[in-house]
């Protein structure tokens, strides 16, 4: 966290968390403390940075400007101290990685041990959760590096890579799937579904196929983990549909099937590694992005690995 002044860490965490109750037990100090800090910023500043509400704070105009300041000086705090030390021959630094959930099993782990190899003196924050967040966090300077579902619109991002996911039914070894090449959502009917939570990425990617059939998907088990959703599978309890990057590591173990779907209007799924537009990486990113660029690259293999791989399996079966 770079080295601000109190009254500027306290204002930050209030807005961040909406509450001077909640960013005091964060920060482990009495609301009464805070809530003196951020007085003592609003009196400075001669404005109120927060409309107090009910339940909470929420910030007012002049609030998301000083918000927006505070976020762009700290970022050129930690790059400046990294530019020192790297003058210095310190090689140290700090990393911040977000990215969506199956990356959390092999290409963050890959990141960061080749990383560690090649740098120990950088430290690394590795996060997972939604392309909403990802894209927060970037756009928010809280994160170097982002990697999520291609955004829509024009975003204040730079894409540095980009990768193409296909969807495809996953089951374990010897389920009956395995005997054809493709898939249609109609083959999978007469099994159990386990499916991702409606509100979750994947399933809105997994309806929009269903929309081009007569067919309701109606989940036998339902999971907002991928991870459960994979553990469950495993054990032959079902038919999932995953992109063929969240079940790469199962291939090459031998633990589930991916098939891809040959239905009408399947489309494809675009990944990216992204960063800040027009930002400048600190040393500590910059001096890691190669790294990174190839641990993205090896998301998923190449398809025609992908299809010797279920071709050697439904041998097997």
């Amino acid at each position: 966290m770079p080295v601000f002044a109190k009254v500027v860490s306290y204002f930050e965490e209030v807005a961040r968390r909406g509450s001077i109750r909640r960013a005091a037990e964060y920060l482990h100090v009495t609301a009464s403390a805070v809530d003196r800090q951020i007085l003592l910023l609003e009196e400075r500043v001669g404005t109120p940075l927060f409309e107090r509400l009910p339940r909470g704070v929420r910030l007012t105009a002049a609030g998301e400007l000083m918000l927006r300041s505070v976020r762009h000086l700290a970022k050129v705090f930690d790059s400046t101290v990294s530019e020192v030390e790297a003058l210095r021959g310190l090689r140290h630094g700090h990393v911040t990685v977000c990215g969506l959930q199956f990356l959390g099993e092999s290409v963050f782990p890959r990141f960061i041990r080749e990383t560690r190899e090649q740098h120990p003196g950088i430290s690394i924050s590795a996060f997972v959760g939604t392309t909403e967040e990802i894209l927060r966090d970037v756009i928010n300077g809280d994160a170097d590096f982002g990697i999520c579902y291609a955004p829509q619109g024009r975003l204040p991002v730079t894409t540095l890579r980009s990768l193409t996911l296909r969807m495809g039914a996953v089951v374990a070894p010897g389920h009956p799937l395995t005997s054809l090449a493709k898939v249609r959502l109609a083959d999978c009917m007469e099994y159990p579904l386990v499916l991702p939570r409606r509100e979750m990425e994947l399933r809105s990617r997994i309806e929009r196929i269903q929309t081009h059939s007569a067919i309701e998907l109606r989940p036998t088990i339902e999971t907002n983990s991928i991870g459960m959703m994979k553990t469950i599978l495993r054990d032959g309890l079902g038919v999932g549909f995953l992109t063929e990057a969240d079940v790469v590591a199962d291939l090459r173990a031998g633990q589930l099937v991916w098939i891809p779907l040959a239905d009408p209007g399947i489309g494809q799924s675009t990944v990216v590694l992204i960063v800040q537009a027009q930002r400048s990486l600190p040393f500590a990113a910059s001096a890691v992005v190669e790294r990174l660029d190839a641990a993205f690259v090896s998301i998923v293999p190449p398809p025609e690995r992908l299809a010797v791989r279920s071709k050697k399996r439904n041998r097997a079966t």
